[in-house]
C-alpha cells in the first residue's frame, strides 16, 4: 500500500472522529493535528505527514466514508 494513499488518510479521520464523544464537525486541520501527531509515534517507514490539500485532491475518496464541509473557509469533517 502506498503511503499517502487516500484511503489510509480516510481510515485515520473515521478513527479520529469516531474518538469524539459527541457526533458532531470537527476541523479538518485539528484532525490532521491529531493524526499527524499520532504518526509521530509509528515507525519511521509508516509515517507520513497529511496537509490540508489531502482534502481537496483526494475529495472523491474521502468522501465515501466522510462529509465535508465548510463555514467561513474552513474545512469541516463528520461521520
Amino acid at each position: 500500500m502506498l503511503m499517502d494513499e487516500p484511503r489510509r488518510l480516510r481510515s485515520f479521520c473515521v478513527e479520529q472522529l469516531r474518538r469524539e464523544p459527541n457526533q458532531t464537525f470537527r476541523p479538518a486541520d485539528i484532525i490532521l493535528k491529531e493524526i499527524n501527531s499520532r504518526m509521530d509515534r509509528l515507525p519511521e517507514w509508516k509515517r507520513q505527514n497529511f496537509n490540508l490539500r489531502y482534502f481537496d485532491v483526494d475529495r472523491d475518496a474521502l468522501e465515501k466514508a466522510l462529509v465535508l464541509g465548510e463555514n467561513e473557509d474552513r474545512l469541516y469533517l463528520y461521520l
